[in-house]
């Protein structure tokens, strides 16, 4: 606590253990962005730190997940802050099996709260009821914390639980509080996102200094509302949309939230981390896939850079043509010369065919090169390096760079009688 002033760190929605597209590789960027955020945290000198749902991304992760998860939390307790986690349909297991969150608690003991499986009651009325609602109740200094029990049941069920039974609970207690409150839960929130499966109107939540959400993998932030809350986001994009979404602001980071003794909120920031890897979104047709990747890549600064960018690309093939029957090798190939991680999406367009086609390839790349060459008439080693100048030069256009657009002129001005002659060849 500093200057009567309670820092929380807020994630949700970690998915440690994941592996978005069957790429194993990721586990480890989801990993690695966990790492920095524990060590953020620790420099940022947080009070305490919620997890609002979905630590892991199976409520029986392999045993390597497990024990990566308490090497990598473990700095946290030791340097006395507490860890508060709530549940969400991927952390909480459909049998009665244990759940990987309470193994983190008991491993690391002090400090970690992870609530029990939640109990349901039928009331002599009938109604449901939550028995162990208490246990979900923890006061750490003088905050006081409110989790939302996660439970397996239809939407409609979990709903009215919450709404009849835990919230009106809940709000009993909040009046009763004088410092900070801090109510975490996994859900949707209804004016957010009206299509989700729990569908919460905020009006009918508990009174809280904040309000610590996760489900929804984008950020929310909104600390005007009566009753202030946020979406931090997936800790790292997991998806293509989450990038797309994220394209204006930090890829990778987790929510920091000051409160103060007397439990009003003064701000909501966004702490920003270098994620594992860089993450980019491309679109291209076929012939232009290897210049318009490169291009980017040079743009951004990431050409070599380690470890390799993940690439989304959407290969646009017009309407009425194929899809080359070799594109996987010419993938393969573009991510060892260029050094990229490429996750690509078929996608048909409207527009006329493309220029060149995908006959012409070597090794199962398409060579570019040999077609220029063979479109302007030329052969030989000469003919070889003006169709290089002619590449570099697209490649200068795209970048919009006017000295280097000139500089690339000038070098295919050197082969003026090829120019010529290619000239005179298309009249």
């Amino acid at each position: 606590m500093t200057n009567n002033t309670y820092r929380v760190a807020h994630l949700a929605d970690v998915h440690l253990g994941a592996t978005p597209y069957n790429l194993k590789w990721r586990a480890d960027d989801i990993l690695s962005s966990l790492e920095k955020t524990v060590e953020r945290i620790i420099e940022d000198r947080a009070d305490l730190v919620v997890v609002a749902g979905d630590f892991f991304d199976k409520p029986k992760p392999d045993n390597k997940t497990i024990a990566d998860a308490i090497k990598t939390v473990r700095p946290l307790v030791e340097h006395g802050i507490p860890i508060v986690f709530a549940y969400g349909e991927h952390d909480y297991p459909k049998m009665r099996d244990s759940v990987a969150v309470e193994i983190l608690a008991e491993a690391l003991q002090e400090k970690v709260y992870a609530p029990p499986r939640t109990v349901i009651q039928r009331t002599p009325h009938k109604r449901l009821k939550i028995a162990n609602l208490d246990q979900y109740v923890i006061r750490i200094h003088d905050m006081l914390i409110l989790v939302s029990p996660f439970f397996l049941g239809s939407p409609n069920t979990r709903k009215k639980v919450l709404l009849e039974d835990v919230y009106p609970r809940y709000q009993h207690l909040s009046e009763q509080h004088t410092g900070p409150v801090i109510h975490v839960a996994h859900l949707t929130l209804e004016h957010v996102f009206p299509h989700g499966d729990i569908r919460i109107p905020l009006d009918r939540m508990p009174i809280a200094s904040y309000t610590a959400l996760g489900h929804l993998h984008w950020r929310i932030i909104d600390s005007k509302a009566e009753k202030p809350y946020a979406y931090p986001g997936s800790l790292e994009p997991l998806k293509k949309g989450e990038v797309v979404r994220r394209q204006n602001e930090c890829l990778s980071g987790f929510l920091m939230v000051d409160i103060n003794s007397k439990g009003e909120l003064e701000s909501i920031n966004l702490e920003c981390l270098e994620g594992a890897r860089s993450q980019l979104i491309v679109e291209s047709k076929p012939p232009e896939i290897r210049t318009r990747i490169r291009t980017i890549l040079q743009q951004r600064n990431l050409l070599g850079k380690r470890p390799e960018p993940l690439v989304y690309l959407t290969v646009k093939i017009p309407t009425g043509s194929r899809t080359p029957s070799n594109l996987g090798d010419i993938i393969s190939s573009l991510e060892r010369e260029l050094g990229v991680k490429i996750v690509p999406k078929i996608e048909k367009s409207e527009g006329p065919a493309p220029l060149l086609s995908f006959g012409e390839q070597v090794g199962g790349v398409l060579d570019v090169k040999a077609i220029l060459m063979r479109l302007l008439g030329v052969s030989g080693e000469k003919g070889a390096l003006l169709a290089d100048e002619v590449l570099e030069l697209k490649n200068r256009l795209l970048e919009g760079d006017k000295t280097k657009i000139e500089e690339a002129i000038k070098s295919i001005l050197r082969f003026a009688d090829l120019v010529e002659a290619a000239y005179t060849r298309r009249r």
